[in-house]
């Protein structure tokens, strides 16, 4: 019998940030939530850190190393 094939949709959430640093982990939790409840889809969170003064970079690297499925760019503060 042949396989079937099963084809995900891909969904990228793009999320900016700006001294965050305390809702960091909240959102990572729902967006995980979300995610795991949702099989038919392939999501990534993409986080855009535009150069908090806070420790959001930090917190958002922290989530990147326990769910590959985040991403994070950071802009430096040009002030």
């Amino acid at each position: 019998m042949p396989k079937k094939i099963v084809n995900h949709l891909s969904v990228s959430v793009v999320i900016p940030a700006y001294n965050e640093q305390d809702n960091v982990d909240e959102l990572a939790k729902q967006l995980q939530a979300v995610f795991a409840s949702n099989n038919c889809y392939d999501f990534e969170a993409i986080s855009v850190e535009n150069g908090s003064l806070d420790h959001t970079y930090e917190k958002l690297l922290a989530v990147h190393h326990r769910d590959h499925n985040t991403l994070n760019n950071s802009i430096e503060n040009l002030e």
